[in-house]
């Protein structure tokens, strides 16, 4: 007794195999989505990371201020502004670059003698001044923008921050109108 076959099992086979290999494919696809997602958040946190970094060098250093002079930076790279950050470990130091684009006073006061503490403070007594009511020193407050750019992966983040120093007149009859 010979049956015919008529092929179902061979046809539902096929089926299950192109079910499988549909999920397979949506899976890697997904998967390699995923990466680049995790790839992007990590590069950009790298740029904010370096960003803030360069920014709170400029303000520790203490320089940022001074256009006429210097670097805003203990080791700048390229230009006088720019800042360069090594995050791969490679030994090149051009992955992240950092700028101060922008630094600009929002605002000073001039100190008055009178206000100084020139028996305690040395630096506060060499602001003194004998022949007017204002010091030779001022407080300012300052924006300070950082734009970091990772070189390898197109990352960009502009950082804005403010900072109170004191500084001379001069600097502020220069940076300050």
């Amino acid at each position: 007794m010979r049956r015919s076959q008529s092929g179902i099992v061979l046809v539902v086979a096929l089926i299950m195999l192109l079910m499988v290999t549909l999920i397979a494919s949506v899976s890697s696809n997904l998967v390699q989505t995923n990466l680049k997602v995790v790839q992007n958040i990590e590069a950009r946190a790298a740029v904010r990371n370096a960003a803030r970094s360069a920014l709170q060098e400029a303000i520790a250093y203490g320089k940022f201020t001074d256009t006429i002079n210097g670097t805003p930076f203990v080791s700048a790279c390229g230009s006088a502004n720019i800042k360069c950050f090594d995050i791969n470990g490679d030994g090149v130091v051009d992955d992240i670059k950092v700028t101060l684009t922008d630094i600009t006073c929002l605002a000073a006061r001039l100190i008055k003698n009178d206000e100084l503490d020139a028996v305690n403070s040395p630096q506060e007594a060499s602001c003194y001044q004998t022949q007017d009511v204002y010091s030779l020193c001022a407080d300012a407050v300052w924006q300070v923008t950082a734009t970091a750019v990772d070189e390898v992966t197109g990352a960009q983040v502009v950082i804005t921050q403010g900072v109170s120093t004191r500084t001379t007149r001069n600097q502020i009859s220069v940076a300050c109108s």
